[in-house]
């Protein structure tokens, strides 16, 4: 008996393997490296162990301790020499994030029998963002096939899979890694709907919209993103309805907040006044390739020229309008001395989009 492959099927055998490869560089040594800067995804761990112990009793370590009123315990080892300093400064109630994220990294942890601030293995630690980082290369490349072609959708999909600095950022557990799937999902959605007019697609975006918000406050920028467009696209009705999404969101984080502390809830908000639109900040956090220390990699440089030359080159309408959205978000919020190279990760699809659709034309004029 002869096995028969039609094209589908090897297209999708083709796709699952570059996603599996993916998987496996990401998870190669994945505790490993990077190692600066590598426990904001512990910190997050214990948050997410509380909140399934108290939702409403999240605890975990903070950056902010001068007059912080939630600080219940801290620790400042050899502060006076800065190679050896080591601080924890414990919180409780916990509010410097939205709670779904680091509940969704503190889940795997807590149900191997981790409990809050014990020492949680790194591979632990970071394995939900090589899970979630399949969902983002899968919806990378189900984006570019519908944007694009299925030529393109497989390029990008290899560049998602191998490039290095994207394959290093993916396997850290930060909120913006869980973020992107999220967006990815609802922006997938918003393009089926505009093809297909199915409500059970419209409803999908509504409700991916209005979490993305809880993993990242940058987040609830995303609903209004997708209203937007579908604005653009003359479903006004709909995009009303991904504007009250959005809303609605907001406010039920905010009642949410209050019930856990109204006190520390503005407390957090006063400590994050120094967020704004700082050009300096902005262009040091788009240009500056690293992770908290020496990390070069051209095709990181490359992906992000090619998104801005796509960008202007208006071949897709909806990848320059969200991939300029991102870029005014990342703006608004990027601070006077934001340095952080995570801000940057929701880019990271649109950059290998761009090289998937310049390489797929080198390659169709040079044959």
């Amino acid at each position: 008996m002869k096995l028969k492959f039609n094209k589908p099927i090897i297209s999708l055998i083709i796709v699952w393997f570059l996603i599996i490869l993916g998987v496996c560089l990401r998870s190669y040594q994945a505790d490993r490296y990077p190692v600066d800067n590598n426990d904001d995804g512990l910190h997050y761990t214990w948050a997410g162990i509380s909140l399934i112990k108290n939702p409403l009793k999240p605890s975990t370590h903070s950056i902010f301790d001068v007059g912080n009123k939630a600080l219940k315990w801290r620790s400042q080892y050899m502060d006076y020499i800065p190679r050896m300093r080591f601080g924890l400064k414990i919180v409780e109630p916990w509010q410097d994030h939205p709670p779904l994220g680091a509940l969704i990294i503190g889940l795997p942890a807590y149900l191997l029998g981790f409990r809050q601030f014990e020492l949680v293995p790194q591979l632990i630690v970071r394995y939900p963002a090589i899970l979630a980082s399949i969902l983002t290369m899968y919806f990378t490349y189900l984006i570019s096939k519908d944007l694009f072609n299925k030529k393109v959708a497989r390029l990008a999909l290899i560049f998602m899979a191998t490039t290095p600095y994207f394959v290093i950022a993916h396997r850290q557990s930060f909120l913006e890694n869980f973020l992107t799937p999220l967006f990815l999902i609802a922006f997938y959605d918003t393009l089926k709907y505009l093809k297909t007019n199915q409500k059970v697609d419209l409803i999908k975006v509504m409700i991916f919209s209005f979490f993305c918000g809880w993993i990242k406050v940058v987040g609830f920028a995303v609903p209004f993103m997708m209203a937007v467009w579908l604005w653009v696209k003359s479903k006004k009705k709909e995009a009303v309805r991904l504007g009250l999404i959005g809303i609605t969101s907001i406010l039920a984080y905010l009642g949410y907040a209050m019930m856990v502390s109204k006190e520390v809830f503005f407390q957090s908000l006063t400590n994050q006044g120094v967020r704004g639109a700082f050009a300096s900040s902005f262009l040091n956090g788009l240009t500056v390739i690293e992770f908290y220390g020496n990390f070069r990699d051209g095709w990181y440089v490359l992906g992000f020229i090619m998104a801005l030359v796509l960008l202007m080159s208006k071949k897709s309408k909806a990848f320059s309008w969200f991939f300029s959205a991102w870029l005014i978000v990342i703006f608004l919020t990027s601070g006077r001395l934001a340095n952080s190279p995570w801000y940057r990760y929701p880019l990271i699809p649109f950059m290998s989009m761009a090289l998937g659709f310049y390489a797929e034309k080198y390659l169709r004029k040079n044959s």
